[in-house]
């Protein structure tokens, strides 16, 4: 490689290129893995850094300082290749790199929403946000980005954004670049801003130079057994599920069952996790009692089983994470008409709620507010661990048959709960800066129904016309 500072960093051909050059406000570069897409926020910072000389300051992003690992070790080759800049900072703190000319790229590590706060009153030229799906707070993190871009000099501003299917933020980054527009295409989201947004997608196959140096890279993403990660890392495909808390037993084809009307025997369930700045959910729940179902063609639900058949989530349309501020009693009414509307005005329904839902910091708590409008509740059990264990033990069932099902009409849940990622400092338990109020409000009904293991010879009994002569119990569910 030459040593002139004009040919130190050079964008390969195809998806790379695009995006080293793309002139739009908000860019999402990624989706497969071994794309290129850490190089090429390494090469526009190095790029605005050479035009732009001292009036460039570029910062770049990731969770923590243990992920600058690979990005210092590139700018070190860069330095040795003739790059007029110098890197300072030791591997666990904020690093800078100065360039001879008066630019600097800042490298900051942020886990938690809290240290957004940092960004406030700054001026960057380019923010680069590595790995964009590892945070839960992504929104606001874009929100307090956008803020935070300025330049009295006239530099033109990016936001450029880099990632991989999953994660806890991959269906906020998913509402925001992969479903509003085609790749490639410009889409608007809000026109009184103006800011242009656009998704590149970034393939392996795309990053010649890793493909020629290490071809074994893609045979081994070729070589992964999970179908879906295979599909996520390899094609970057966003509705698969990989490497989440739940993915080693979810399954889309054997937990989603079609729309279908519970029988009226079969006891109801709904359970509620409460919120008003942040997303309320509601999911009612029908317990099995092994009879054939005729919507489903016969099929047999395993007795005991619960299905969430029904839900209603509370979020602003269009965005994540982001609560409809309803009153809490007129939530009540509308969960009492819905019912009403499914003709399940007349069953019993056994309620469980947040126990959050009692708390009274300023008025009536909102379980008495509710029960005032004929939503009566019970408390959950609020134990975190156990609950994701019963939860587990429903999903993976008992020899090869769930004990939990959801219908394809319940949407929020099929599309948060599956994704959601351990605590990194508990890995028994969910990060709870993720997307989790459906999750939750589903631990909280789960903890209801304690489990019991059934024999094989009670499980295969169950797909058989003998049901009749079972006994069922309303209350445990089975």
């Amino acid at each position: 490689m030459t040593s002139s500072p004009d040919y130190i960093w050079e964008p390969q051909a195809g998806p790379q290129f695009l995006a080293a050059v793309c002139p739009y406000d908000v860019i999402f570069y990624g989706g497969a893995r071994g794309g290129g897409k850490t190089d090429c926020a390494i090469g526009r910072h190095i790029s605005g850094a050479m035009n732009y000389e001292r009036y460039w300051n570029g910062l770049i992003i990731r969770k923590n300082y243990k992920n600058f690992h690979e990005i210092r070790r590139r700018l070190y080759d860069l330095i040795a290749d003739g790059l007029p800049a110098k890197l300072v900072g030791g591997d666990q703190q904020t690093n800078y790199l100065r360039f001879k000319n008066g630019a600097q790229i800042q490298l900051m590590a942020m886990q938690y929403k809290q240290e957004l706060e940092v960004l406030q009153g700054q001026q960057y030229t380019e923010i680069s946000i590595e790995e964009g799906t590892q945070f839960p707070f992504f929104p606001e993190m874009v929100d307090k980005s956008l803020a935070a871009m300025r330049s009295p000099q006239g530099v033109k501003c990016t936001l450029f954004v880099t990632g991989n299917p999953g994660g806890a933020a991959h269906n906020a980054v998913k509402e925001m670049f992969i479903k509003p527009a085609m790749p490639f295409q410009v889409h608007i989201p809000n026109e009184d801003l103006g800011f242009t947004y656009v998704y590149i997608p970034a393939k392996v196959y795309d990053n010649q130079i890793l493909v020629n140096n290490d071809p074994r890279y893609v045979k081994r993403l070729e070589a992964i057994r999970d179908p879906d990660l295979r599909r996520a890392w390899l094609e970057g495909d966003w509705d698969v599920v990989a490497g989440g808390f739940f993915s080693d037993i979810w399954k889309h084809q054997d937990h989603v069952l079609p729309k279908f009307t519970p029988p009226r025997s079969w006891t109801r369930g709904m359970g509620l996790d409460w919120g008003s700045a942040t997303p309320f959910s509601v999911g009612w729940y029908a317990v099995s009692d092994g009879a054939p179902v005729r919507e489903l063609n016969g099929r047999v639900i395993p007795r005991g089983a619960v299905v969430r058949y029904a839900e209603w989530y509370g979020c602003a349309k269009g965005q994540s994470n982001v609560g409809l501020r309803l009153d809490s009693r007129d939530v009540a009414k509308r969960v009492l008409e819905m019912e009403k509307n499914r003709d399940e005005h007349t069953l019993t329904f056994h309620r469980i709620a947040d126990p959050s839902t009692w708390s009274s910091d300023d008025g009536p708590p909102v379980a008495e507010k509710m029960a005032g409008e004929g939503l009566v509740l019970g408390k959950g059990d609020r134990e975190r661990v156990a609950g994701w264990d019963e939860c587990r033990w429903r999903l993976r069932g008992n020899h090869g048959k769930p004990m939990f099902y959801v219908t394809e009409n319940c949407r929020a849940f099929i599309n948060t709960v599956p994704i959601l990622e351990r605590d990194e400092d508990d890995w028994e338990d969910i990060d709870t800066e993720a997307e989790d109020h459906v999750a939750d409000e589903w631990r909280y009904y789960m903890m209801s129904r304690p489990r019991r293991p059934k024999r094989a010879a009670e499980m295969e009994s169950e797909i058989h016309d003998n049901y009749e002569e079972q006994t069922f119990d309303p209350v445990a569910g089975y």
